[in-house]
C-alpha cells in the first residue's frame, strides 16, 4: 500500500469515527468519492436534526467556520454540503499527512543537549 492510500485510509477512518459512520471499504474503486457521498448524507442529517453536534464536530476537526458559513450562505444546500464534505476530507488528509510525517521522522531526530 502506498503512502497516499495510507493517508486516505487514515483520514477516512477519522471521518467515519467523528461522524458515527460505518467505515468505507478501501476496495471501492473511487474511495474518496464514496466517502464524500456518505459524508454528504450524514451532514444533511446533522443539519436537519442535530445542528449543535455538527458545529461541535466541525470545531473539533478544525474546519474553518467562516468557510462553512460562506458555503451555506452562497450555495444551494446540496452544493454547500458537498463543499463542507470537501473541507472535512481535505482537513483530515492534512492532519493524516502531518501525523505520518511526525511519526516516521521521530527516530531520525537527534538532540544535541549540552550540560
Amino acid at each position: 500500500m502506498n503512502d497516499q492510500n495510507k493517508v486516505q485510509q487514515s483520514a477516512a477512518l477519522k471521518i467515519c469515527q467523528d461522524f458515527g459512520m460505518e467505515l468505507i471499504s478501501p476496495s471501492e474503486t473511487d474511495y474518496l468519492a464514496v466517502l464524500k457521498s456518505v459524508l454528504v448524507n450524514r451532514l444533511s442529517d446533522l443539519i436537519q436534526y442535530d445542528n449543535e453536534k455538527l458545529k461541535w464536530i466541525l470545531y473539533r476537526i478544525d474546519v474553518s467556520e467562516k468557510k462553512v458559513l460562506t458555503l451555506l450562505a452562497e450555495n444551494p444546500l446540496q452544493e454547500a454540503l458537498e463543499g463542507i464534505a470537501d473541507l472535512i476530507i481535505e482537513r483530515q488528509i492534512e492532519k493524516a499527512i502531518s501525523r505520518q510525517q511526525h511519526s516516521s521522522g521521530e527516530a531520525d531526530l537527534e538532540m544535541d543537549i549540552e550540560y
